[in-house]
């Protein structure tokens, strides 16, 4: 009786799984902006280049935190 038991909890665990692996869409969890138009800087690969990736990352965050505040002052007039 508890073999039948524990091939039935195996099964329907692995419909389970199966179903979560064959979904064609992987659930999204976080919001993603997609439309943003600031490129993000590349990691350097060079010790001498993180000076210059530093300042890039600065003027990145400084854009993205303006472009979002733009867009949400949009939103506020609509």
């Amino acid at each position: 009786m508890r073999l039948i038991i524990l091939l039935l909890a195996v099964v329907i665990i692995g419909l389970i799984v199966s179903k979560q692996l064959s979904s064609g869409k992987p659930q999204d969890s976080g919001q993603t902006d997609t439309t943003s138009s600031i490129d993000t800087p590349k990691v350097p690969s060079a010790p001498q280049d993180v000076p210059k990736f530093e300042k890039q990352i600065n003027e990145f965050m400084i854009d993205a935190a303006a472009e979002r505040d733009k867009k949400m002052r949009e939103q506020e007039g609509n």
